[in-house]
C-alpha cells in the first residue's frame, strides 16, 4: 500500500516540475522575443534618439507641414502661436505613445499596429494628427502649459470618457498628403541622409 501511495505521490509531483520547467522556458522565449522585437524597432527608429535627434526633427518638420496642410486654419494658427509642436511630439514620438502617463490600452494597440505596418513611422504621424484634430475644441481653449499637459495625459487617447479605440481604425483609413509622409516612412534613411 505504501509503495502505491508513494508512486502516485511522485506522479502528481512530476507534472508540476514539468509545468515549472515549461513555464520558465516560455518566459525565456517571451523575454528573448521581446528583446529582438525591441532591437528591430530601435534599428528602424534609432535616428529619433541619435546625435542631434535628426530623426525626431525630421518627423516634427514633416508633421508640422502635414498638419498645416490638412488641419483647420484656426487650430493650426493656435498651436503655432503657442509653439507647442516639439513639446507635444517629443513624448509621443520618443515613446511611441507608451509614455507612462498615457493610456496603456491604446498604447498597446498603437504598438501592435506600428509593428504590423513594418514600423512605418507614418502610422505615428497619422495618430498624432487625429488626436489633435479630435480634441480641437478643447485645445483651442488652452494655453501652452495646458496643451502640453493634456497631450501627456490619458485623456488625449480618450473620447467621450472612454478609450478611443476608433482612433486606431481611423488612422488605418486616413489618407494624408504623401509628400509629407514619405520622408519619414523609413527613419533608417534619416541617418544615411544626415551623414552625407
Amino acid at each position: 500500500v505504501s509503495s502505491s501511495s508513494s508512486s502516485s505521490s511522485s506522479n502528481s509531483h512530476t507534472p508540476s516540475i514539468v509545468d515549472e520547467v515549461l513555464k520558465e522556458f516560455w518566459n525565456d522565449c517571451v523575454e528573448e522575443q521581446a528583446f529582438w522585437t525591441f532591437a528591430a524597432i530601435m534599428q528602424r527608429i534609432g535616428s529619433l534618439f541619435g546625435d542631434e535627434l535628426h530623426g525626431f526633427h525630421k518627423c516634427t518638420d514633416c508633421f508640422v507641414k502635414l498638419f498645416a496642410y490638412h488641419a483647420s486654419n484656426e487650430l493650426v494658427q493656435h498651436l503655432n502661436n503657442e509653439d507647442v509642436f516639439t513639446s507635444i511630439l517629443c513624448p509621443w514620438y520618443h515613446t511611441l505613445f507608451s509614455h507612462p502617463s498615457l493610456n496603456r490600452n491604446i498604447a498597446t494597440r498603437i504598438w501592435d499596429v506600428f509593428i504590423v505596418e513594418r514600423m512605418d513611422f507614418s502610422v505615428i504621424l497619422k495618430l498624432s494628427y487625429l488626436i489633435l484634430v479630435r480634441h480641437k475644441q478643447q485645445l483651442l481653449q488652452m494655453d501652452f502649459v495646458a496643451i502640453v499637459t493634456f497631450c501627456k495625459s490619458p485623456q488625449c487617447l480618450m473620447f467621450n470618457g472612454v478609450d478611443d479605440h476608433e482612433l486606431i481604425t481611423r488612422a488605418g483609413k486616413l489618407q494624408l498628403m504623401e509628400l509629407y509622409l514619405q520622408p519619414i516612412r523609413d527613419l533608417t534613411q534619416t541617418k544615411i541622409t544626415q551623414q552625407t
